[in-house]
This record gives C-alpha cells, sequence and structure tokens, in this order.
C-alpha cells in the first residue's frame, strides 16, 4: 500500500494486539507466487464498487474472486470468503494474510466495519494506494538513471583496464620514460588486475557479502538509517518521504476512527528506517503515558518547523486528522519537485563525470601514440 505496505501485520483489528506467531508454527509457502500489489488494489476496487452498489460482503467476496483464476489472490479471497461464511469478521480474516495486508489497511477496515462506511473506508484506501504507488515510481525513476550510469562507467573503466591497455603494453614500453602520468598509473593497474583478477574477485564477493550481512545487523541498520537522513540533499528526499508516509496514514486512520495510539503504531509499521521507525515507537509510549501527539512531534528532528506548527494547530483546534492529509498532500508535491529538481541535477552531472573519465582514458591512449608518431617520424 505504501512503499512498504506490504510488511507483516502488527495488528487484527482497532484496538486488537496479534500475538507473534511461533516459528514452528508460521506457514511457509515455498514455490507458491508472492501477491502483487496491483492484485490487492484489483481487490480494494472492486470490493468498494459492489459494496457502495448494495452487494452483501459474501457474494461480493466471490464474485472478485472469480474474475482472478489466474492470480494467487484468488487463493487469499476464497480463504477471507469463507472465514465470513463462518461468522468472522472482514478484518480479522485479512489479518489472517499480513503478506497481503498491512496493519494500516486492517485497522481502517475494523474500524470501518463497527461505524458502517466499510466501502468508503476502501476507496479511500485505494486512493492511498494509487498516490504511494505514484510516489513509489517517482522514486525509482528519480534514481535509477543515476544509477545506469554509475554502473556502465565502472563497467566501462573495468573493461578498458582488462582488454585495451594491454594490447598497447608492448607498443609503450619503447617510451616507458616518456608517458604521461595517467597513462603510467592506467598501466600500473591495469597490471595489478590482471595479475590478481581472481583474488580482486574474492574480495569483492566477499566485501559485498559483508557488506549486505552488516546492514542486516542492528548497528549496520542504524547507521544506513542515519546515513539516509544526513546525506545533503538526499536526505532531504528521505525525510520528506517519510513524513509524506507516515502523516497519510495517521491522518487517515484518525479520520476512519482508529485511536491515536494504535494510529501512531500503525504509522510505523509503514516506514523502513530504523531511526523513524524508533521515534514512532517512542511517540506512542507518549501518547501511552498520557502526553500528547504534538509533545512527540516537536522533538522529531527529522520534520521540518512548519509541519510541528500546523500539527500543533490541529491538536488545539480538534482538526488533526485533516491537518495530517494536508500536510501529506503539501508535502508530496513539494517531495515532486526535489525529485524533478535532483533528475535535472544529476543528469548533467553525472555526463560531466563519464566525459572527464573518457577524456582521461583517451587522452592516456592517444598521447603516447602521437610521441611513437613523432619519434619514428
Amino acid at each position: 500500500m505504501a512503499l512498504e505496505f506490504d510488511m507483516p501485520a502488527a495488528a487484527a483489528r482497532k484496538g486488537a494486539k496479534q500475538a507473534p506467531v511461533p516459528l514452528m508454527q508460521r506457514k511457509f509457502s515455498f514455490g507458491k507466487r508472492k501477491v502483487a500489489a496491483k492484485d490487492r488494489m484489483f481487490f480494494t476496487e472492486q470490493l468498494a464498487l459492489l459494496l457502495e452498489t448494495g452487494t452483501s460482503l459474501h457474494p461480493a467476496l466471490q464474485s472478485i474472486r472469480s474474475q482472478m483464476d489466474d492470480s494467487p489472490m484468488a487463493e487469499v479471497i476464497e480463504e477471507i470468503a469463507d472465514g465470513v461464511v463462518g461468522g468472522g469478521s472482514l478484518s480479522e480474516q485479512l489479518a489472517k494474510h499480513p503478506e497481503v495486508f498491512s496493519p494500516t489497511y486492517v485497522n481502517l477496515v475494523g474500524a470501518s466495519e463497527q461505524g458502517g462506511f466499510l466501502h468508503e473506508v476502501l476507496e479511500q484506501l485505494q486512493k492511498m494506494d494509487d498516490q504511494n504507488a505514484e510516489l513509489r515510481a517517482s522514486l525509482i525513476s528519480a534514481f535509477s538513471y543515476p544509477a545506469f550510469l554509475v554502473c556502465f562507467s565502472i563497467f566501462t573503466l573495468v573493461f578498458i583496464l582488462l582488454v585495451v591497455f594491454p594490447k598497447f603494453a608492448d607498443m609503450f614500453a619503447n617510451i616507458g620514460d616518456r608517458l604521461p602520468a595517467s597513462t603510467k598509473v592506467l598501466m600500473a593497474t591495469s597490471d595489478f588486475m590482471i595479475a590478481h583478477w581472481l583474488e580482486l574477485l574474492i574480495a569483492t564477493g566477499a566485501g559485498v557479502i559483508t557488506l549486505v550481512w552488516w546492514l542486516g545487523t542492528a548497528s549496520g541498520k542504524a547507521w544506513l538509517a542515519r546515513s539516509k537522513l544526513a546525506t545533503p540533499f538526499l536526505g532531504r528526499v528521505w525525510r520528506r518521504v517519510y513524513l509524506v508516509v507516515s502523516f497519510r496514514v495517521l491522518g487517515l486512520s484518525l479520520k476512519n476512527g482508529v485511536s491515536l495510539v494504535d494510529a501512531v503504531r500503525t504509522s510505523q509499521e509503514v516506514i523502513d528506517n530504523a531511526y523513524i521507525r524508533n521515534y514512532f515507537i517512542g511517540l506512542s509510549e507518549t501518547i501511552e503515558n498520557g502526553g500528547r501527539l504534538n509533545d512527540g512531534i516537536d522533538r522529531a528532528d527529522w520534520l521540518p518547523d512548519l509541519a510541528k506548527q500546523m500539527v500543533a494547530t490541529a491538536e488545539q483546534s480538534g482538526s488533526l486528522p485533516m491537518v495530517l492529509l494536508r500536510v501529506s498532500d503539501y508535502y508530496h508535491k513539494e517531495l515532486e519537485r526535489l525529485l524533478q529538481r535532483f533528475s535535472k541535477m544529476v543528469e548533467p552531472i553525472m555526463l560531466v563525470v563519464m566525459g572527464a573519465l573518457v577524456g582521461l582514458l583517451v587522452s592516456s591512449l592517444l598521447l603516447p601514440i602521437f610521441k611513437l608518431s613523432q619519434a619514428v617520424g
């Protein structure tokens, strides 16, 4: 639903906590196809439409099930429908599939069942799905091109050092004392890589594996979380991403009757940054101990002052859900502008860097050739 809304659920419905399932009792589904986000979005959209037109819940589920025979979502819907027929609520059945439905989804459906406005909440969930899919696409678009250029530059450099430079080694040996400094350095690097390619390959693989392992530890996650927020410009982008996603979930939950404590707990589930998640854990504890939302928001060093002021004003005036959603929409637009600026800024920078790299490589090859031509002449 959000950038990481497919995370395991932590609560079944409003005010309810789901006990962790022991490892030996968990269901592992090796070889099963994973339910795609678009399948969940289709389910939400169709269920909202059918309920709005007066169709009862079980026939609506069966109708959607018949349209998704080729999707792994069909089995999930079948189990949900059987559970509903057996007397369970929709939110209880959704909570049995945490790999498909997030805590936000389950909590909002549970609150809407009690209030009798299920189809309205499903429409809001569908809208939030669309907004987060748009945000995810913007992030991928902004970062994919620079990543491609970096990988291409590294591949080009390695190819030239391993394939092109060795072919000129004998030719350049005759004028070794007159070679440019850049040519000498690149030739030495090429010789070293060719002589120790196996060791370099093993060291690189071991380094990557070690880095991935370390980033999975508590200290690695903490370092990565801090780094994402502290990096110039990119830190601002990530702070806006976390603000948009968490405030959107928080505002939508409060708007539909979820308690403040449960809404804050749900918000932490949609964030993949350990530092921000720990902040929301502390915020929920503050509220449980009788504090106000603004007391915790004011201590958030990753939130802009404008957002803090708007939350403080909204809490005093009793318009917190509406303001949280508006703040999320406002910073969503600002985030899109930041990503556009990032794309426009990084493209010429990367082209200049690649041009300089290519120029260095070409000049390191051509200058010695010109000197050889002069010597022959």
